[in-house]
């Protein structure tokens, strides 16, 4: 048998599911993570003979965007004592027991690398019975072509295996499989994007998942190969939770618009209570049928490509209907044709399978709101890998995965962590000769989306992941394969990186003003810092060697390109480029001395995309100005924050509709505030120890929550003249170091 890879285990918490949806209140995980993996352990393996009988089954059939229906009916001579399926699908995969939904999106798009595929691993047991049962299956083809965030395997095709008791239930030619005829295909809304829309004839829908449907009509399954075949490739399981499920609800305002007759051509817009990931349904009456409702968001449309919608063909009479796949948004729009009744219209919403959590709250209420918006655009960027939007991509950008992995430790369950490890795998696990990929995973054209500066900056928080969750078993995984990028780098005479082109377009901000010489140099000799505490800690002997590289663009950098000003340029730019700047203080090559220059800098500079803000406003606290980060933030995020077209998430670009709505790279406000201003920090990994060092800036006061894998820590923090008053509330075993002026005042209490 061909190995298989392991990450996490993540086994279905059955008794979250239910009747005809599930039933866990919105946010709630349908998986249970073991303490063990909260903390970034990951140590399970699946025994071979799991898998060893099961087949990839579908039909005779290869095409784009197809659905297709699995059905398997058996008897068992009693009720299983386990039953833990191993299920894989391209691309996704709906999953019922005896008529009950047991996976209501099953899969994480493939793949950690172009020869590989995820798995889930699916606990039955508690939907089983003694005597007959079936299972049913829906698998949700996406298809090969440009888009983002997804690997085609370019065939598709659904896996399970599955033995209890005297039973193999494993996918093989024994299963009935039918295409669902009542999606219909449909055009790619927007090439980016893997899904396509969503189109459906009501009346071709049919109860097959029940038991008691007659298959009869159906064929044969065709056994396309077995685990490890390629075009799939080996099996990695699952790195993180199964997505979550709350109950379905009412639009803020549904109550407008149910039980009436339609009469116009006119959209209604419906209001959900903030911008999350959900599925559209409703209940409607129609004497005439087939007509066409439409349901899209107001995150639908955008310059550089639209998202997807839903699109239902009715039937006569009464009908129900809840969308398989999800849209984003905050306004939901309903394109419902005169004469259809309306019943209901109802949302279920899904995400991620972590909650959020921690929480900040201060005397000035502005930064209240910015945290609680950071928190909700990170949430809504989470689900089979980090997205930088929801809507025209969904997809991974390295760069951005280092900041939301910060969001993720302030103001997520710890799980949502994983989806750093994962991003990090993915990218080292699919090269491009000497370069890694920016964008991954992809079905674009891998060679022209290399960003060397993102990758850079996508390693910088690989200590920072190890000290937020003591997982140096990470650390050690992927230790070569980023020493080997990062030293294929050459630094040349003068200390400066021998400039990498990217492949795709120069980026080292999405402004046009970048010092980009000293850009690169500068994310390198941040890099070089970090690999020598790696290299420390899993006993390399180049920690030497990283060391000596930072000493040489340090030593380069001092002697070159400082002015008399005391701030760095190469020449290439009018004048400083400030995020050089920060860069060059964070890492220790600009010199106290020259910190006013720098600060005055601050003061004045604002050429700052959102994602490199982020680096700035953390320089400014790290020489002691936190006031002028702060500033910059009433400054810069006021328009997003509080002005006339704020919403309950953050936007792409500083000025409205010049991007999307919500993008993962404006959240950089929620860790410098729980991080810098409130002060908490692992000092040991997995906050055995950790540093409170408040900075208050304009602030008088504030209390913090940060969650960890050891439990929440609270830090109250009040001014008492040049000093502070602290309150910290801390799990056993913790033990925190208090870093404050003269005169502070604390107190420790343990949970």
């Amino acid at each position: 048998m061909r190995k298989i890879e392991r990450a996490a285990t993540i086994i279905l918490a059955a008794t979250f599911l239910s009747g005809c949806g599930a039933k866990a209140p919105a946010g709630v995980k349908d998986a249970s993570v073991s303490e063990q993996n909260r903390a970034g352990a990951f140590s399970t393996a699946v025994e071979e003979d799991e898998v060893q009988n099961a087949h990839w089954i579908w039909d005779d059939s290869n095409e784009n965007d197809s659905w297709m229906r699995f059905r398997k009916t058996f008897t068992l001579s009693e009720t299983p004592e386990e039953a833990n399926a191993v299920i894989a699908a391209d691309s996704k995969y709906f999953l019922w027991v005896n008529g009950e939904p047991v996976v209501r999106e099953g899969g994480i798009k493939r793949g950690q690398s172009p020869e590989s595929i995820y798995y889930d691993t699916v606990d039955l047991k508690d939907y089983l019975k003694e005597g007959e049962n079936t299972i049913a299956a829906l698998a949700w083809y996406f298809g090969s072509g440009f888009s983002s965030g997804y690997i085609t395997s370019g065939e598709p095709a659904f896996f399970m295996s599955l033995s209890c008791g005297d039973a193999d239930l494993s996918t093989d030619k024994s299963w009935l499989v039918s295409r669902d005829p009542s999606f219909l295909h449909d055009n790619q809304a927007n090439y980016r994007l893997p899904e396509q829309d969503v189109s459906i004839n009501a009346a071709m829908i049919e109860d097959w998942q029940n038991p008691s449907y007659d298959d009869g009509g159906w064929e044969p399954a065709v056994e396309k190969g077995m685990e490890g075949d390629l075009p799939w490739g080996t099996f990695v399981e699952r790195p993180i939770p199964m997505f979550s499920f709350g109950e379905q609800a009412h639009y803020l305002n549904a109550g407008d618009f149910e039980g009436t007759t339609k009469t116009g051509d006119e959209l209604w817009a419906l209001d959900l209570p903030y911008n999350m990931q959900f599925l559209p349904s409703f209940r409607v009456e129609d004497e005439e049928g087939h007509q066409v409702i439409r349901v899209w968001t107001d995150m639908y449309e955008d310059h550089n490509g639209n998202s997807v919608m839903l699109k239902y063909l009715t039937k006569k009479g009464e009908q129900s209907f809840e969308s398989p796949a999800w849209l984003s948004g905050e306004h939901v729009y309903f394109e419902i044709p005169p004469g259809v009744r309306v019943v209901s219209l109802t949302y279920r919403e899904t995400g991620y399978g972590a909650e959020p959590a921690g929480s900040f709250h201060c005397d000035d209420a502005y930064f209240d709101e910015l945290w609680k918006k950071a928190q909700r655009t990170l949430y809504v960027n989470l689900r089979d890998t980090y997205m930088d939007c929801p809507n025209r991509e969904r997809a991974q950008w390295f760069a951005d995965c280092a900041l939301e992995f910060k969001l993720s430790a302030c103001a997520m369950e710890p799980e949502a962590m994983q989806l750093y490890r994962s991003a990090v795998e993915t990218t080292v696990k699919s090269p491009r000769g000497k370069e890694l990929l920016n964008q991954l995973p992809t079905n674009a054209m891998a060679d022209e989306i290399t960003m060397p500066v993102q990758i850079l900056m996508g390693f910088s928080e690989l200590y920072e992941y190890y000290l937020f969750t003591g997982d140096e078993e990470f650390l050690e995984e992927v230790y070569e394969p980023v020493r080997d990028y990062l030293l294929g780098f050459k630094v040349g005479n003068k200390g400066v990186v021998k400039y990498r082109y990217g492949q795709a377009w120069e980026w080292a901000d999405s402004t046009e003003w970048t010092d980009y010489a000293l850009m690169q140099s500068a994310w390198y000799a941040y890099d070089m810092l970090e690999m020598a505490k790696i290299a420390r800690l899993v006993s390399k002997e180049e920690e030497a060697l990283f060391t000596k590289r930072f000493e040489t663009i340090r030593d380069g950098m001092r002697m070159n390109y400082r002015h008399g000003d005391g701030l760095f340029y190469s020449g290439s730019v009018p004048k400083p480029d400030e995020r050089v700047q920060a860069l060059f203080i964070l890492s220790g090559i600009m010199e106290e001395e020259d910190y006013g220059a720098a600060a005055a800098l601050f003061q004045e500079e604002r050429q700052c995309a959102p994602l490199l803000e982020y680096y700035v406003e953390k320089a400014c606290y790290a020489i002691g100005q936190e006031s002028i980060a702060m500033q910059r933030e009433k400054e810069l995020y006021y328009e997003m924050n509080a002005g006339e077209y704020a919403m309950s998430t953050l936007w792409e670009h500083w000025a409205y509709q010049e991007g999307t709505s919500n993008h993962a790279w404006a959240g950089g406000p929620l860790p410098l505030l729980s991080i810098e201003t409130a002060g908490i920090h692992p000092e040991t990994p997995g906050f055995e120890t950790f540093t409170v060092e408040p900075k208050l800036g304009t602030l008088q006061e504030l209390i913090c929550t940060m969650p960890t894998i050891r439990g929440d820590i609270t830090v109250e923090v009040k001014r008492a003249g040049a000093a502070y008053d602290i309150t910290i509330i801390c799990p056993t075993g913790t033990q925190p170091q208090v870093t404050a002026p003269e005169g502070t005042r604390f107190v420790t209490n343990n949970t």
